[in-house]
């Protein structure tokens, strides 16, 4: 008897039916085939819990645990995975095993394993490794470059809070300051930025009343 081979529909329609659809279903999806043939083929493609293991893309895999796919992928390679897709160019298809060794591994994975932080506090990269105080490269310079604007030459976690607190922020504002700077990381970018711009108010205001008082001098005079 001829050998009758799988086509991808066949072998895509296996892998994203087990555990979701009946036996029978995926016999007559897979070409009307036998139960040992399906039995066969899940062996060859490196399953070991039968019909009753699930399959799922890259996708949907995201969606269900809330990784996302640079973590599915860096973990994928720690562990030296292989995921098989669904044709040359097609999806990804993961095991259930497989799932369960990414999220046992993603969950004492860190980004940053100081801070205990996944991703950079400011941009959300995975891609970039961490630099300091949360964050990635590009945006600890960034950072830096937004204290010499604050009038910080030197980074120093007292003088930016004493200069933070100088500014008359918002108490909720400071404790929020006061939290991040006790943890060691980097201040969020919008509260550093409506410092900078409180900064700027104030200097704006002192050079105003400077020439004011220089104007009713010579006035006088």
């Amino acid at each position: 008897m001829k050998k009758r081979h799988w086509t991808k529909k066949e072998e895509l329609n296996l892998l994203q039916g087990i555990g979701a659809n009946s036996i029978k279903w995926l016999c007559r999806k897979s070409g009307n085939r036998s139960i040992s043939s399906l039995y066969h083929k899940l062996s060859r493609i490196g399953y070991t819990g039968g019909f009753t293991r699930g399959s799922y893309t890259l996708r949907q895999l995201m969606e269900l645990t809330g990784y996302s796919e640079s973590q599915l992928r860096r973990a994928a390679k720690a562990l030296l995975q292989k995921w098989r897709r669904t044709s040359t160019k097609g999806s990804f298809v993961i095991t259930e095993d497989q799932m369960e060794e990414l999220c046992d591994w993603l969950g004492k994975d860190f980004w940053s394993k100081r801070h205990r932080l996944y991703r950079c506090r400011w941009c959300n990269t995975q891609k970039d490794n961490h630099y300091g105080l949360g964050l990635c490269r590009n945006c600890y310079n960034e950072y830096h470059r937004l204290l010499y604007l604050l009038g910080l030459r030197k980074y120093n976690f007292e003088h930016l809070r004493y200069c933070i607190v100088s500014l008359y922020f918002p108490l909720q504002d400071i404790d929020i300051v006061n939290e991040f700077l006790d943890k060691g990381r980097a201040i969020p970018k919008e509260l550093l930025l409506k410092c900078i711009g409180l900064k700027q108010l104030r200097e704006c205001h002192g050079i105003k009343a400077c020439f004011e008082r220089h104007a009713i001098a010579f006035n006088e005079g």
